[in-house]
């Protein structure tokens, strides 16, 4: 496996799906790659275009999407994006290959960050620097730690 692939199958196992979405036909040949049998229900959409996207009923557990966001404009895959992060996904992996794309419609790590996404890194593969990011609603947002009584006014008044 490659080393793409291995990351994919380390989140992939630390979710254990029970349903998963797969968009771009990128993403179905990456799962199949992967051999994966841990969800029953998984639902594969191939072709996503600019007039329309995919209306998948959701939450699914793990939404793959591959070779789709680099041929999409940036205000319809930023659409998608958020689309797919608020409604569709529990856990969303992006794979963008770098090299594809104009102006309009590259996506930069700040770009991904700023809708939330970590890094999980950039490989090397026959078709070019792929870039993969992770969403996640279990640890997108984690409680600070000034966040308690103890930093508050008058903490001793507060019953644990």
């Amino acid at each position: 496996m490659s080393t793409l692939n291995t990351v994919i199958a380390r989140y992939v196992d630390d979710i254990a799906p029970d349903s998963v979405l797969l968009l771009g036909s990128t993403a179905n040949a990456r799962w199949v790659q992967l051999d994966l049998n841990c969800a029953p229900n998984v639902v594969s959409v191939r072709e996503v275009d600019q007039s329309h996207l995919p209306s998948a009923t959701g939450p699914f557990d793990l939404v793959l999407v591959a070779g789709v966001i680099e041929h999409l404009d940036r205000r319809v895959g930023g659409r998608l994006l958020g689309t797919l992060r608020d409604l569709h996904a529990r856990t969303l992996i992006v794979q963008i290959l770098s090299a594809i794309g104009t102006d309009e419609t590259c996506w930069s790590l700040a770009d991904m960050l700023a809708f939330g996404f970590d890094q999980l890194g950039s490989f090397e593969e026959s078709e070019g620097t792929v870039d993969v990011y992770r969403f996640s609603l279990n640890d997108y947002k984690k409680t600070p730690d000034w966040l308690n009584p103890n930093h508050w006014a008058h903490p001793h008044l507060w019953k644990p």
